[in-house]
């Protein structure tokens, strides 16, 4: 099966749907270069979706439909799909950036400091 394109059907995006114990195989003598995407969805989670991938594509070549989870390479080289971590939202960890602005008019309490 060759995948190309990105094709769409009722306005959805059609990637690749994976069934249990099925694998996506680079063929030998065959690499994924940097801008090759492919959208994996596993209907079971978590898991190991390819075979023999070491040295063909990179994990960045494999996109999760689904946004609970992202590719990883596992030790042996093969894209898995994990969960996504999730982390708390504090004070700490957002940043915001607010362009300088000019105000003209009086100033309120709230705005002296």
């Amino acid at each position: 099966v060759t995948i190309s394109g990105n094709h769409k059907k009722n306005g959805n995006t059609n990637n690749v749907c994976l069934n249990e114990y099925t694998f996506l195989v680079v063929p030998n003598g065959k690499t994924l270069d940097e801008t090759a995407r492919i959208g994996v969805i596993l209907p079971f989670g978590i898991c190991v979706f390819t075979g023999s991938l070491t040295g063909k594509a990179t994990a960045d070549n494999f996109i999760s439909d689904d946004v609970e989870y992202v590719v990883v390479l596992n030790d042996n080289g093969e894209a898995t799909l994990v969960a996504r971590e999730k982390k708390p939202l504090t004070a700490e960890s957002i940043s915001v950036t607010i362009p300088a602005q000019t105000y003209k008019g009086s100033a309120f309490p709230s705005m002296i400091s």
